[in-house]
């Protein structure tokens, strides 16, 4: 009884220092584009990342998957960190910052197996312009292939922070299509063809709402 104890007694902070260490505190980090752009991504190329479908409606990022993320070769440690089985893999400041990778899209882990969703951004607040109905993907197809600047030919974002400019896409985007050369039936001057009531902010407001959407 004496030599059992005695052995306990030994083995004791042995026993204690095996035991697996809780991982390291997760603090989720989000996408930052300018960080990107400083990482040789052309982050003015929206289109690389975020798509839409034949339909118009915009799909969220990541809409190709991981595979942006993996093709720009910085990540790859990242997911082979978090992928490899919980036996076999070791917690600590490596794991911890790959699940921080991680749960900057991810909500929640394990992550539900599910279509990512975005928050619609509040760029029209204070818009004064008339909310209008337009088909998306036909307007992105054709700034294609006149050669415009991808998505940001029409969305236009701080060049520091990224955040769409408040009032845009406008009629300072708009006029460089709906002009009498590029399209002389459809131009600027022809205001019914695009406004209808009500005005974008109170239009946007009952489609949350209607969603239940509170930002």
């Amino acid at each position: 009884m004496k030599l059992t104890l005695l052995i306990a007694i030994v083995l004791a902070p042995f026993l204690v220092f095996a035991q697996p260490q809780p991982p390291s505190a997760v603090t989720p980090k989000h996408f930052d584009h300018k960080a990107h752009g400083g990482r040789g991504l052309d982050v003015t190329k929206c289109e690389t990342c975020h798509r839409i479908d034949a339909k118009g409606a915009i799909l969220a990022p990541a809409a190709q998957g991981h595979a942006p993320c993996l093709q720009a070769a910085c990540h790859a440690t990242d997911f082979v960190a978090v992928g490899t089985s919980e036996k076999t893999r070791k917690v600590g400041p490596a794991f911890a910052k790959a699940a921080a990778f991680c749960t900057g899209c991810h909500a929640q882990v394990p992550w539900p197996w599910k279509k990512a969703q975005t928050r619609i951004l509040p760029s029209f607040k204070g818009a004064r312009e008339y909310h209008i109905e337009l088909n998306h993907f036909a307007h992105a197809t054709r700034a294609s292939e006149k050669g415009a600047n991808g998505c940001r030919g029409c969305h236009i974002v701080d060049n520091s922070s990224f955040a769409l400019v408040i009032g845009t896409p406008g009629h300072n985007q708009c006029v460089q299509c709906h002009n009498a050369k590029d399209f002389p039936d459809f131009t600027m001057a022809q205001c019914g063809l695009c406004h209808q009531a009500p005005s974008r902010e109170e239009y946007f407001k009952v489609q949350l709402a209607a969603r239940n959407i509170t930002k």
